[in-house]
């Protein structure tokens, strides 16, 4: 007989049980909590009579590995098993280099909400531009799965053409992408005018420190930089010691972050140390509700120390630690460990992110509901009665706007005015310079 995949009926059974062992709701809880892997002895017979049993053969590792997926329900949504494939793409990731579309997506009742494409990366050669939303794959929709299986059907294999649904403005249409091997840089820079430095931080992969003061000094080059923006909108996190060392070149002294975990973990604190090259410039950073963990790390420890004013949204609100364990086959464990807390010794609360000095909402779109009440409302195809019911299944719909996502392509003195946080963040440099 073939060999499938894990099928439908097999996995509730293998991640329902580790699920279950972790929560301690197994049967017989009471004795697994006085001897804490009594408990495995059923996850053993369980995995044997699937093996010996189950009408089709299924690989052990599949099912240990679905098992493991399963018990991720147990902990917080950060704390996450990683295969090996996940775990190769997460080390690409941080690394800055990975195989793809060059586009940052984020999920979405759509499918995938395209954040940002990667300057002439294959996506804006394509024409897919922010705002975009990816339906299918292929011909696949993406709308039932999960973002890490979505994503991972975009990305696919590098030198493979794929062929993706793209909605925009309520129309879909395909577009053919080349998944490409791409490498993408952590910050980029620019001038607003001589001595005054735009400066943009993606993300915090190994190096974004080094390569921030790399791009000050080149802008700087003979007239020294008189104030700058560090804009952290959009930026998801990243390592947490190149968030502290970013922190560092803005400050001679003072704690900049520190983490508390269980009692068998000891708290960890993060200091500025004195440099001969710590700027001392005005700073205003710019945040929305996608800058998160390390970005919301260094707008924290700066506003806390009042070394910048602090522009824009809320931001998402990220305040664990995640630990990455390495396993001997390639997979690994993602587990948060501790909480961050500011030098203030405010934490970062989860889903409630810093509250900006100075608000600046971002533009908005119409919401799904309205989009789709017009739409009805004007489809003249419809029956009266269909289009009740369908009415009715959109009220369920949220009929809040959606804000409108970042655009930052073209340079920064073309997006003064269409971007109204970033000329609102301009004018206050200036201002708090001119004190």
């Amino acid at each position: 007989m073939a060999r499938r995949p894990l099928t439908p009926r097999a996995l509730p059974i293998a991640a329902a049980l580790l699920v279950g062992v972790a929560a301690g709701r197994v049967s017989g809880a009471v004795y697994a909590a006085e001897q804490p892997y009594a408990a495995l002895d059923v996850f053993a017979r369980v995995l044997t009579q699937i093996g010996d049993a189950y009408v089709e053969p299924v690989p052990q590792r599949d099912l240990i590995y679905h098992a493991l997926d399963g018990m991720d329900d147990a902990l917080d949504a950060h704390s996450r098993f990683l295969d090996p494939d996940a775990f190769r793409r997460l080390r690409e990731e941080s690394d800055g280099q990975f195989v793809g579309i060059g586009a940052q997506m984020r999920q979405d009742p759509c499918g995938l909400r395209i954040t940002g494409v990667l300057a002439n990366g294959p996506a804006e050669r394509s024409g897919i531009a922010p705002g975009d939303c990816i339906v299918t794959v292929d011909g696949a929709p993406l709308v039932d799965l999960d973002f890490d299986a979505a994503f991972a059907k975009v990305r696919g294999t590098e030198g493979e053409a794929v062929t993706l649904g793209v909605a925009r403005d309520g129309v879909t249409r395909p577009i053919a992408v080349l998944r490409t091997r791409l490498i993408e840089t952590s910050v980029e820079g620019e001038l607003f005018a001589p001595g005054w430095a735009y400066l943009r931080i993606r993300q915090f992969r190994q190096g974004a420190a080094a390569d921030l003061a790399a791009h000050a000094s080149t802008l700087g080059g003979t007239t020294p930089l008189k104030g700058a923006v560090l804009d952290l909108r959009g930026n998801p996190g990243g390592r947490l010691d190149e968030a502290v060392a970013t922190v560092d070149l803005f400050l001679r002294e003072g704690r900049i972050v520190s983490t508390r975990g269980r009692n068998a973990l000891p708290d960890e604190t993060h200091d500025a140390t004195a440099s001969r090259g710590d700027w001392e410039w005005p700073l205003v950073v710019l945040i929305d509700g996608q800058s998160a963990s390390a970005a919301e790390i260094v707008a924290g420890a700066l506003q806390d120390h009042h070394r910048a004013r602090i522009v824009g949204e809320p931001s998402y609100g990220k305040g664990s630690v995640q630990s990455v364990f390495e396993y001997e086959d390639g997979s690994a464990l993602k587990l948060t460990i501790a909480r961050y807390f500011l030098p203030s010794g405010r934490p970062i609360e989860d889903h409630r992110g810093l509250i900006p000095d100075v608000r600046a909402p971002a533009p908005t779109t119409p919401g799904p509901a309205l989009l789709l009440r017009e739409q009805l409302t004007n489809a003249a195809t419809l029956s009266a009665e269909e289009r009740e019911r369908l009415l009715a299944l959109v009220a369920r719909l949220p009929n809040d706007p959606q804000p409108q996502l970042v655009d930052f392509s073209g340079r920064v003195e073309e997006r003064l005015p269409r971007d109204p946080a970033l000329a609102l963040a301009w004018r206050l440099l200036r201002e708090e310079s001119a004190q």
